[in-house]
């Protein structure tokens, strides 16, 4: 039978059948690239829960397309199994099982000690519960890093208390997988494939909680020592798999290109949400700021060419944030810098149309800079967090007001904000095109919205021209062409050059005086 595009490169295709003079048959099948998870697991150790769960995922579905045929596998094991450069992974050595014991009836097991099921040493057929049971024993050895053909007594119900890491969900999936009966493990691939998929689903609802065993004390002295000592070690061997699960989350999630065009555009964004979570929630490493930064930057891919930072997105990180606050009071500068990337996402992506409503939602994010960044902090960043948030604080305080003759120089302080983000913003060509034309149209709204009222406060009207000017200037200076006029920079930037002439006459207006007449002058 045919197979699926989908499974044709994990799969290898037999090419010739040879006899040799002995009347042995020599299988040649198709060379499939890659490494074996053996490899791996001896160069890296243990693979982190959602790294394996995405290969055993992928093998249910290769098994799965086996069964439909008739065909049980019968060899899964990490040395068989074949990582590709995609992420991918795909069986080799299919149908060339290897002999390790023949019975005392004369009939032989096929199989690898370590991974084969019960009934590969007895006369009972194997079906597709003898896969099954193989492909939880390889999840066991991926997520402990224990190679089982050298440690064949090893219990699989013992995953926990190896790798405290590995959620409750998912021991007890490779715990029924690797029942002694086949009928109390799953009866298909379909069926272990739905509980693999929930745990990635309730993934996204529930947060992962580290177990702690904690040893017996004894009466006497010694045996309080061997106890300290043997939860000392614990205790190492647990940072050190927490930093490894760690890492191997954001490399997962490094991996996930997002393009809205793509069928499966909204599934790779959930996995690649699902994985920071994850990350942010590995003990001890709740105050590491990589987690965080690569969350932010997915709230921007999800949305293709105009990213948006929806409400639920703002409602995520603020708990995430407050959930783990105390885990940053040992490093205040992540705290600092995550707070900093916040304050942007709303004052830039949040969800609302209006500019004012973002930026008084990222007040108290760059609040948080100005309050916790210590003076080694990057000075041009903390500046731009402090320009930032008194812009906020403005358009809170003032918006709503009447306008009236003032002598506290509010305007006066908001046009030299608005400076400081020109300065800082929107003339860094490093800056996202959409960030600069945003602090464009943000200098250009205040012109023409607050001319009378930079009047009022004592402002000279050629500070407001020479701003104009230098909007006008910046605003020339990034290129959208390329983008089409469809795309939402390229309307972005036409909205503003049809609103500067506007501008200009509103601060003309407001000082009394004409184009004509500053020419003349």
């Amino acid at each position: 039978s045919a197979v699926p595009m989908r499974l044709r490169s994990k799969i290898p295709s037999i090419a010739d059948v040879i006899e040799d003079k002995s009347g042995n048959l020599i299988i040649v099948m198709d060379f499939i690239e890659g490494d074996s998870l053996k490899n791996i697991l001896e160069r890296k150790g243990a693979r982190s829960e959602a790294r394996v769960i995405k290969w055993a995922k992928q093998l249910c579905d290769i098994l799965g397309f086996l069964h439909s045929k008739g065909i049980i596998y019968r060899d899964m094991k990490q040395e068989n199994v074949m990582l590709q450069e995609n992420d991918e992974v795909a069986i080799i050595d299919f149908g060339t099982a290897r002999e390790y014991q023949t019975l005392a009836d004369g009939t032989t097991a096929l199989g690898s000690p370590g991974y084969a099921a019960p009934e590969q040493c007895d006369p009972r057929e194997t079906d597709a519960r003898t896969d099954i049971f193989c492909l939880g024993k390889t999840m066991y050895s991926l997520l402990t890093g224990i190679d089982l053909q050298r440690n064949l007594a090893i219990d699989t119900s013992d995953l926990k208390e190896r790798n405290p890491m590995i959620s409750s969900e998912l021991c007890e999936i490779i715990e029924k997988c690797t029942k002694r009966s086949p009928d109390k493990r799953y009866q298909s691939s379909a069926e272990l494939l739905y509980a693999l998929e929930n745990i990635v689903e309730n993934s996204k609802k529930s947060k992962r909680k580290k177990v702690v065993k904690m040893c017996l004390f004894s009466g006497t002295f010694c045996l309080s020592v061997v106890s300290s000592i043997f939860g000392y070690l614990l205790n190492l061997q647990s940072k050190a798999l927490a930093t490894d699960n760690y890492q191997e989350l954001l490399n997962d999630a490094s991996v996930i290109t997002i393009n809205s065009q793509d069928d499966d555009y909204a599934e790779k964004h959930a996995e690649k949400i699902s994985l920071y979570e994850q990350a942010i929630d590995v003990p001890n490493k709740a105050g590491e700021k990589d987690a965080y930064l690569g969350l932010i930057e997915a709230y921007k891919e999800n949305d293709g060419e105009s990213p948006i930072f929806s409400k639920e997105e703002a409602e995520q990180i603020t708990n995430l944030m407050s959930n783990h606050k105390t885990d940053f009071e040992t490093n205040k500068e992540n705290y600092v810098e995550i707070c900093y990337e916040i304050g942007n996402l709303y004052w830039y992506y949040y969800d609302d149309k209006n500019q004012i409503t973002k930026s008084i939602y990222a007040i108290n994010w760059f609040q948080e800079v100005t309050k916790n960044a210590d003076k080694n902090y990057a000075k041009r960043t903390q500046g731009l967090a402090e320009a930032y948030a008194a812009i906020g604080i403005f358009y809170r305080d003032n918006v709503t007001l009447v306008t009236e003759a003032r002598d506290d120089k509010t305007y006066d302080e908001l046009l030299r904000n608005l400076q400081d983000l020109m300065d800082g913003i929107a003339t860094n060509k490093d800056e996202a095109d959409i960030v600069r034309l945003e602090v464009l149209e943000m200098a250009r709204y205040a012109l023409q919205r607050y001319a009378t009222d930079f009047k009022r406060d004592g402002v000279d009207e050629d500070r407001l021209i020479a701003l104009h000017k230098r909007i006008e200037t910046v605003l020339n200076s990034i290129d959208v062409e390329y983008y089409g006029e469809t795309h939402p920079l390229y309307i972005k930037k036409s909205e503003i050059e049809t609103n500067m002439a506007d501008t200009e006459n509103a601060v003309r207006n407001a000082y009394g005086t004409t184009r004509k007449e500053a020419k003349t002058s």
